[in-house]
């Protein structure tokens, strides 16, 4: 499938419409959150990458989150002072900072992915099979077209 380029008020109806979507997924998270800890969306990310790398450098999880070693230094201070992230160095190299999750962050983050993955299949069963699987190849060919780009 190849994406033909289209007039300018189709492209700003579709920009809207995925605003109006991650907007949406937003406050879907917020309320999923504000009785578990209440963390931030930007917090969730970077507990999700220490959950799946299992052990993280913060300047992988920069790099991944996408902002400024500073900013993963102070985002991580709040997550170790309230429990979800451990910091280990790396042998005597105290420039060698390894981030994994406790236990605790281990396990609520599973029930907050968990949370948020039954919300948003609640959204997606609404649609028939047809329209999922014209939106699953939709996304599959935007998906392909980022990183083509």
């Amino acid at each position: 499938m190849c994406l033909t380029i289209m007039p300018q008020s189709s492209n700003k109806e579709i920009m809207k419409l995925i605003g109006d979507i991650h907007r949406g997924m937003r406050r879907s998270h917020a309320a999923i959150h504000c009785d578990l800890n209440d963390i931030t969306l930007l917090q969730f990310h970077a507990i999700g990458i220490v959950y799946d790398y299992k052990r993280v450098s913060m300047g992988e999880l920069s790099e991944e989150i996408g902002i400024a070693k500073a900013s993963v230094t102070a985002l991580v201070r709040r997550l170790v002072s309230s429990g979800w992230i451990l910091r280990e160095m790396q042998g005597d190299d105290r420039r060698m900072v390894y981030l994994r999750l406790t236990p605790h962050g281990c396990t609520s983050f599973r029930k907050l992915r968990n949370r948020k993955a039954r919300t948003f299949e609640s959204v997606i069963d609404g649609l028939g099979s047809k329209d999922k699987k014209q939106l699953l190849s939709i996304l599959r060919e935007l998906k392909n077209q980022l990183q083509n780009s």
